[in-house]
């Protein structure tokens, strides 16, 4: 298999926005959901999140972020909720490589009118 060397992408400090392309799972060393993001043409980044839901955790607030009333003892399905949504998020670099700050994702203004129609499992 041949390889192409690649211009390096330069991703700017700032605000940004993407669609939401997929959710990615991880138990190592904790368990963690990554939210895959896609913005400007093709490029990729993650926002992590610990994969425990409580109404005032990370996940909660991210769920809540995108229209749904969190509420102990439901069950939600984050790939449904989240997947091919719009979104608007914050990025930093740190070193050679950007980060997305995980608080600062949170629906395009006119993807929260479209509220989900599927937010709790039952």
């Amino acid at each position: 298999m041949e390889l192409t060397c690649e211009k390096p992408k330069s991703i700017e400090d700032g605000a940004h926005e993407g669609m939401i392309i997929g959710i990615e799972y991880r138990k190592k060393p904790y368990k963690y959901m990554d939210v895959v993001i896609e913005f400007d043409g093709n490029t990729k980044l993650k926002a992590g999140y610990p994969q425990n839901l409580l109404v005032e955790s990370r996940l909660g607030k991210l769920l809540e972020r995108f229209g749904v009333d969190v509420q102990e003892g439901m069950q939600y399905d984050p790939e449904k909720i989240l997947i091919g949504r719009r979104c608007v998020f914050t990025t930093v670099r740190t070193g050679k490589f950007a980060n997305i700050i995980s608080e600062s994702v949170k629906a395009k203004v006119e993807s929260v009118k479209a509220k989900v129609e599927t937010e709790a499992v039952k």
